[in-house]
Order: structure tokens, then C-alpha cells, then sequence
């Protein structure tokens, strides 16, 4: 093989090394994407049931045993963690007609593309929920509630 055929290769091995990496990486982050969210549910119930409003995690702590401070983020900010309700909502394909159809005359049209994103209809349900203004019918439009936790970062 010729030098420029060992760089070629040498550079295909690393590519795939990468490529392979980068997908392991996704597989992980996407199980414990899946963990957040069983340990998000637990806490919104956990939180309500001993009628906890907020919650904040420091960003450091003091090890009892040594009196060693230590780190737990990085950026050296506290997290604040409080219950959250989320709203979602979506359109089955058997009633995508008279879903669009009763949007349109509520002067929901604009929510239409080609279809209606999830994350659209999402938004929009949770605006109405904000504003406590009625749903649209449950048999044209499926709203659900996702409860969790949410973090966020105090201030400085």
C-alpha cells in the first residue's frame, strides 16, 4: 500500500473508531435520558406528597468525615429543584380532519403546517393551560399531563 494509502486507511480507522464511539455515547445518554425521566416522576409525587414547593442542591458539600469541600458542579452553581407539570397533546391520523378542522374555526389554524408538530401543539396546550382556557375536545385532540422535576439554576 502506498503512504498515501496508510494515511487513507489510518484516517478510515479513526473515522469508524468515532463513528463507533459516537454511538455508544448516544446509547448512553439516551438511557440515562430514560433514567431522568422514571427519577423525574418519583420526585413530582415524593415532593407533593410531603408538600415540598423547592428544593436546592449546593453546589458544594462538606464531607463529614474529613471537612473536605468538595465540587459537585462544575460551573459552581446551585440547582434548584421544584415539581413540574408538563402538558403535551396530539392528533391521531383517524382524527386529523375534524382536529384540523375544529383548529381552524377556533382560529387555531395557524398551529397547521403540513401537519401539526408535536412540539407546537405542545406549546399551545400549555399556554391554554397557563391562561385555564378550555381544551379542545378530548375526542379530536389527546392531551396528557407528564409530571416531573424541574432544575433550574439560582442566581448568582
Amino acid at each position: 500500500m502506498s503512504e498515501n494509502g496508510n494515511a487513507v486507511n489510518a484516517k478510515a480507522t479513526r473515522f469508524t473508531i468515532l463513528k463507533t464511539m459516537v454511538e455508544y455515547h448516544e446509547k448512553c445518554a439516551k438511557n440515562l435520558k430514560s433514567m431522568m425521566v422514571d427519577l423525574s416522576g418519583e420526585l413530582y409525587d415524593e415532593m407533593l406528597e410531603d408538600g415540598i414547593k423547592e428544593l436546592r442542591i449546593a453546589s458544594e458539600t462538606v464531607d463529614k468525615t474529613t471537612g473536605e469541600i468538595k465540587q459537585r458542579f462544575v460551573d459552581g452553581r446551585t440547582r434548584i429543584v421544584k415539581p413540574e407539570e408538563k402538558y403535551k397533546g396530539s392528533i391521531t391520523e383517524a382524527n386529523q380532519q375534524a382536529a384540523f378542522a375544529w383548529l381552524r374555526e377556533n382560529k387555531h389554524g395557524t398551529l397547521i403546517k403540513e401537519t401539526v408538530y408535536a412540539a407546537t401543539l405542545s406549546t399551545w396546550i400549555t399556554e391554554l393551560k397557563a391562561k385555564n382556557l378550555p381544551l379542545p375536545p378530548a375526542n379530536l385532540i389527546s392531551v396528557f399531563t407528564v409530571k416531573g422535576a424541574k432544575i433550574s439554576l439560582a442566581r448568582k
